[in-house]
């Protein structure tokens, strides 16, 4: 098995990250509640969340 050359690992990662996070602050800017929502909000239940901003907050997390 090789080794990792954890320089180019940091390298990779260097190049990358700035793309990465990009890409998840424009979904975020495009997001609506109604895609949100498609989520299966009974998963939610069964944490038992009590109060719509829990509820919209766990889904955001289950989103990202």
């Amino acid at each position: 098995m090789n080794l990792l050359d954890l320089d180019k690992v940091c390298d990779y990662v260097n190049e990358n990250v700035i793309d990465f996070h990009q890409h998840r602050i424009g979904s975020l800017e495009g997001l609506k509640l109604e895609k949100l929502l498609t989520k299966n909000p009974y998963l939610f239940k069964a944490k038992h969340i009590m109060t719509a901003g829990e509820l919209v907050s766990g889904l955001l997390e289950a989103f990202l």
